[in-house]
C-alpha cells in the first residue's frame, strides 16, 4: 500500500493519510481461463474417483453372487475397515436389493450397505479394494465348524463388575482371577491376538467354553474341547 500525506489548508497543521492501493488484482481473461481449467480437472478427477468406487462395489457384489453365501469376517486373509467398524462386522452379504452389505452385531443384528458407509466416509476405497481381493480367492463352500463347537441361543451376554467392564463375570460364574478367559477364533480355538492375525477380539471362557465378544460381551457359541493352547 502507498500513503500520501499532506497538511490541512486551514486550522492547526495536521496530517491526514490517503490510502491508495499499490496494485490491482488481475482478473483478466487469462486468469479466468486458468481457473476454468483447474475446475474442469477437479471435476474429471472426482468422476474418476466415483467410477472406481462404483466398479469396486460392483465387483464385490459379483463375488458375493459367485460365492453364494454370507462371508464371515474371519474368513478373509486380510481385514478391511477401521477397528471401530471391524469389531462389529459379522458377515458380508447381498441385501434384499442385491447390493453388497454387511451385517453388524451390536445388541441386535443390523444390515447396512457398503455404499451407505462410503457416502459417510466410514469406508474408504482402499477398504473396498482389500475386500474385493479377499473375496476373489474364496470358494463357494460353507466353512465347517469343528465338532466341538456348539451354537447357542441368540441374545446371551456375560456381565461384569459394577464400574469395571474388564472384570468379566461369565454366565457360569467364572471371572478373570479364577479360570480366566483366553483369546480365540470364531470356533473357540486358541489364537494369538497379534496384528494381522485376523483375531476378531473374541475370548473363550476356560471354565464353560463360552465364546465371548470383547466389546459387546455377546456369547456366540461354546467349545468345550478346543485345540491345545501353545504355552509361551
Amino acid at each position: 500500500m502507498r500513503y500520501n500525506f499532506f497538511a490541512a489548508k486551514s486550522g492547526p497543521a495536521t496530517l491526514r493519510a490517503i490510502v491508495q492501493p499499490s496494485s490491482k488484482v488481475k482478473t483478466g481473461p487469462c486468469q479466468n481461463l486458468k481457473h476454468m481449467k483447474r475446475s474442469k480437472k477437479v471435476f474429471q478427477l472426482k468422476n474418476e474417483f466415483l467410477k472406481l468406487q462404483n466398479d469396486l462395489l460392483h465387483g464385490i457384489s459379483a463375488e458375493l453372487q459367485r460365492i453364494g453365501r454370507p462371508v464371515y469376517m474371519d474368513e478373509l486373509k486380510e481385514f478391511p475397515f477401521k477397528i471401530e467398524l471391524r469389531r462389529h462386522t459379522d458377515a458380508f452379504i447381498l441385501d434384499a436389493n442385491g447390493l453388497p452389505a454387511i451385517t453388524l452385531e451390536y445388541h441386535q443384528a443390523t444390515v447396512r450397505t457398503l455404499s451407505d458407509f462410503t457416502a459417510l466416509g466410514e469406508i474408504e476405497q482402499a477398504d473396498l479394494l482389500v475386500t474385493l481381493d479377499c473375496l476373489s480367492v474364496l470358494e463357494n463352500t460353507v466353512p465347517v465348524p469343528p465338532a466341538s463347537f456348539e451354537p447357542v441361543v441368540p441374545g446371551q451376554y456375560i456381565s461384569h463388575e459394577q464400574g469395571d467392564r474388564d472384570c468379566w463375570i461369565c454366565l457360569c460364574g467364572n471371572y478373570p482371577e479364577s479360570h480366566g478367559f483366553y483369546p480365540c477364533d470364531s470356533w473357540g480355538d486358541p489364537m494369538e491376538p497379534t496384528v494381522g492375525s485376523g483375531w476378531l477380539e473374541l475370548y473363550r471362557c476356560e471354565q464353560c467354553g463360552r465364546i465371548i465378544d470383547q466389546n459387546t460381551h455377546l456369547v456366540s457359541g461354546i467349545n468345550n474341547s478346543p485345540k491345545e493352547r501353545e504355552e509361551q
